[in-house]
C-alpha cells in the first residue's frame, strides 16, 4: 500500500487510492516510519519533477518552523530540521 502522502498531487481524482485498516498502535508506528521515509526520499527528489514534487515539498515543509500553525508544532519542525542536519552531515563528511 502506497501512503497517500507519496502520491503526486497531479494524480487524477479518478485513479483509485487504496485504504488499509490498521489499529491505532500500528497506524502510529507506520506513520512514524512513513515520516522518516518521506524525509529521506523527499530530500533526494527534485521539486521540479511533477511526479515527485509533492514528496519533496512535503519533506521541506515538514522542517519549516515558519509553516507551523502553533508554537509547539514550530518546535517539532525545528527539531526535525536539526535532526535531519545531524544525520545528513554524518553522511556527507
Amino acid at each position: 500500500m502506497i501512503p497517500r502522502s507519496f502520491l503526486p498531487r497531479t494524480l487524477p481524482p479518478n485513479v483509485p487510492r487504496g485504504k488499509a485498516p490498521a489499529c491505532r498502535e500500528c497506524n502510529e508506528a507506520y506513520g512514524k516510519a512513513e515520516e522518516d521515509l518521506i524525509m529521506a526520499l523527499g530530500m533526494c527528489l527534485s521539486t521540479e519533477d511533477p511526479y515527485a514534487n509533492s514528496v519533496s515539498e512535503r519533506a521541506i515543509r515538514s522542517m519549516d518552523p515558519g509553516a507551523a500553525s502553533t508554537t509547539e508544532e514550530a518546535k517539532r519542525r525545528l527539531a526535525r530540521q536539526r535532526s535531519f542536519q545531524r544525520v545528513s552531515s554524518e553522511y556527507s563528511a
